[in-house]
């Protein structure tokens, strides 16, 4: 009886310690997060009008060139919006055709690898939108 109140003790303690340590990384990942989108990055649409879309929303141009593997966003909950980092662009706002190239090979990476879900923070399978969930 001892060692199986023993066992359920450790046990508490173990998942007890394992859910501070998420919480810990969650909040360290949001606080990144914040501090990345304090750069001012450039919106979807912003990204989309510098590119000349011509779409119905210059979002659109941003979401396509993310599923194609072309562009990395980080997702901005307090706009709703997609933000992306202003290293993937030439100086006239054009999107640098080499960045696709860059993705491809983050891809391959074992350490960025996605398990299949598109919206995990810090993984970057060609093109993702990266974002934190809570």
């Amino acid at each position: 009886m001892a060692e199986m109140q023993y066992r359920c003790h450790l046990e508490a303690t173990v998942v007890k310690k394992a859910k501070s340590l998420l919480a810990e990384a969650q909040d360290a990942a949001v606080a990144v997060q914040n501090e990345l989108l304090a750069l001012g990055w450039p919106t979807s649409a912003e990204v989309g009008r510098a590119n000349g879309s011509q779409l119905d929303g210059p979002t659109q141009w941003a979401k396509d060139k993310r599923d194609t593997g072309e562009l990395l966003g980080v997702w901005s909950p307090a706009e709703n919006a997609g933000r992306h980092p202003d290293f993937q662009f030439l100086p006239n706002g054009h999107l640098n055709p080499r960045v696709k190239e860059l993705l491809n090979a983050l891809a391959l990476h074992p350490d960025l690898k996605s398990d299949g879900d598109r919206g995990v923070a810090g993984t970057v399978p060609s093109g993702c939108m990266v974002r934190h969930r809570a």
